[in-house]
């Protein structure tokens, strides 16, 4: 499997449902390529492994991963790196605080790992075209918005979001990732 890292230099496990609008053969067939396209949102360690559970002191990296699972080519462009980054939700981070007290968990928003620049949606570049087998990060580490390093509890960061894939079509993504630093 090819395997592709994007970070977002520009201060840039869940379930994805594939829909197309309006479906006549010649797009069903297009619905299954865009079908065995997987979005998931990872944590990754300082050596950009995947994992759940890290140490207190690791820059945990938030990813959004895109595997290539069908028999096409798939397209991704800076725009739908710019559209995802102006989203409320898009690697937002909050830590569950146990809080025995008011019996229960609160949730704590604690921030994001990015800024987004100045006239990011005008970046009018061509898109990338990625084989079929191929799987991309979109990464951001934590530390990229001069954010403190995590302390020891519980985080997690969702992703709702209906992702343009072109004029015809679009991806409803549900994603959500929770991870501990112990």
């Amino acid at each position: 499997m090819k395997t592709s890292k994007i970070i977002f230099i520009l201060t840039i496990s869940g379930i994805a449902i594939l829909s197309g609008f309006g479906c006549d053969d010649s797009q069903d067939e297009i619905q299954t390529q865009l079908d065995s396209v997987k979005f998931d949102i990872v944590v990754l360690d300082d050596e950009g492994n995947e994992g759940m559970i890290f140490d207190a002191g690791t820059d945990v990296t938030l990813a959004l991963k895109l595997t290539n699972q069908s028999n096409e080519d798939f397209l991704w462009d800076l725009l739908n790196n710019c559209e995802l980054m102006l989203l409320e939700d898009f690697y937002t981070l909050y830590k569950i605080d146990n809080n025995e007290e008011q019996n229960g968990d609160r949730i704590v928003t604690i921030g994001k790992p990015y800024v987004v620049p100045d006239g990011c949606l005008s970046i009018n570049l061509p898109p990338v075209k990625y084989s079929p087998g191929t799987t991309i990060f979109l990464e951001i580490p934590w530390s990229n918005n001069s954010n403190t390093p995590l302390g020891r509890g519980k985080y997690f960061s969702t992703l709702t979001h209906i992702q343009r894939i072109d004029n015809d079509r679009s991806i409803f993504l549900d994603l959500r990732v929770d991870f501990e630093i112990q």
